[in-house]
Order: structure tokens, then C-alpha cells, then sequence
């Protein structure tokens, strides 16, 4: 595997700084530097497991089955993560509810 193919763990750095910019922990405007040094990372990854590779009796990591996790895995992050994000607050409404209403009290009650 080239650098050029590894789309896959690409793509899970991109999900990764879309998670952590929604979640307020990347200042405005400092998304674009997390992306460069999380490409940066796997940059530095492949380079090592090329270098792994080229020695006889080290251990040759699977780069491409590494970059095909990670896809999948960038996937899948995608398409749950509005999902996620509606049930994480659905409980949270849920639970400020059931703080705010004192146990006992009935809500509608029907007199005849």
C-alpha cells in the first residue's frame, strides 16, 4: 500500500475533527490544524511501517487492513453519529424531566 491509498484512515481523521469540533473542543478556526497534524500522524505511521517492513525479521504491520478498519469505522461514524447525537439529547431531555417533576405528583388528573 502507497500513502496515496490510505483513504480510509483519511476519512476517520475527518470524522474525528467534525466530533471534536461539534463537541466545543477545537477552538474557531483551529479545526484545519488538528486535520494537518492527524495527517500528519498517520503519515508518520505509514513511514514507520514501511521502515517495520523493509527489515527481515521485524514486525510488518498490515497497513491495508488498518486502512480498511478505519473506514469502515469512518462509516459507520457518519451515518450514526446524527443518530447519537438525537438520543444522547432525547435521554437527557428525559432525565431534567424527571428531576423537575416531584415523584407523587400526577399530571393530569380527571375529576368527575
Amino acid at each position: 500500500m502507497t500513502i496515496e491509498q490510505a483513504i480510509g484512515l483519511g476519512a476517520l481523521v475527518a470524522l474525528v475533527v467534525g466530533i471534536v469540533k461539534k463537541a466545543g473542543w477545537v477552538p474557531d478556526g483551529y479545526a484545519g490544524l488538528v486535520a494537518v497534524v492527524g495527517n500528519l500522524a498517520i503519515l508518520a505511521f505509514l513511514d514507520v511501517s514501511k521502515a517495520l517492513c523493509s527489515v527481515p525479521d521485524a514486525y510488518c504491520p498490515d497497513v491495508a487492513a488498518v486502512d480498511s478498519i478505519a473506514g469502515v469505522v469512518a462509516q459507520l461514524g457518519a451515518l450514526l453519529l446524527p443518530y447519537l447525537a438525537q438520543l444522547v439529547g432525547s435521554l437527557g431531555a428525559h432525565k431534567l424531566a424527571r428531576a423537575l417533576i416531584p415523584k407523587g405528583t400526577k399530571l393530569l388528573t380527571f375529576k368527575k
